[in-house]
């Protein structure tokens, strides 16, 4: 399976680094990896308390996040824009990049060139979420197969979707699934769920209460 992954440039305005990152509609917020904030020395502009909730419905206890601000760029400098982002440890598991050399070939004759695939770059440092993920895709997909789609963005074209019969495929069906720390906020890409802010309790609180006097 392949997910939305891109390389882009992250800068805090004086120094700039190449960086991997995931596209994520299913984490309502934008989240950056504490290890390349710390190493830019981006600018925080805020805190956070937040209760992370997955598909479970498991909600992990409120912590306090810091909220960075930054700018990314895509690679020929064509865009870029000023994105804030929650600090995490860690963002997800492994990512496999197309190596397909068919599926790339495929891709050329659509003169699509992905990012991801040209860069060595493994872990993820930045997943953009749904809060500001609208801002970024741009119209016209275009369909590759059955499943698998070419998505155009702002920061360069991305792919989503299974790859039948190719490398990464055997390694998906031989490690099953990808592997996801436990502790991951409310959802990577396999692990969708909802940030619960920490106001947001003594409401849930209350409807659990409503819903339990109207079942009595």
């Amino acid at each position: 399976m392949i997910k939305k992954t891109l390389v882009v440039k992250v800068s805090n305005g004086k120094q700039e680094k190449k960086i991997r990152i995931l596209l994520d509609s299913g984490s309502q917020r934008t989240y950056i990896k504490r290890e390349l904030a710390e190493d830019l020395g981006l600018q925080v502009t805020g805190n956070e308390n937040l209760s992370h909730s997955l598909f479970s419905g498991v909600k992990k206890p409120a912590k306090i996040h810091k909220v960075f601000k930054f700018r990314v760029s895509s690679l020929d400098d064509k865009f870029h824009t000023t994105m804030t982002a929650l600090e995490q440890d860690v963002l997800c598991g492994s990512l496999p990049k197309v190596q397909d050399p068919k599926l790339i070939e495929n891709l050329r004759r659509h003169q699509i060139w992905l990012t991801d695939a040209a860069e060595s770059i493994k872990d993820i440092s930045i997943l953009i979420g749904s809060d500001q993920l609208g801002y970024i895709i741009k119209e016209n997909f275009i369909r590759l197969d059955d499943n698998l789609v070419a998505i155009p963005t702002k920061l360069g074209w991305t792919l989503q979707g299974p790859v039948q019969g190719s490398k990464l495929e055997r390694v998906r069906r031989r490690n099953k699934l990808l592997q996801y720390p436990t502790e991951v906020f409310s959802s990577s890409s396999s692990l969708v769920g909802r940030v619960v802010g920490a106001n947001d309790k003594v409401s849930e609180r209350h409807a659990q209460k409503d819903i339990g006097q109207n079942i009595g």
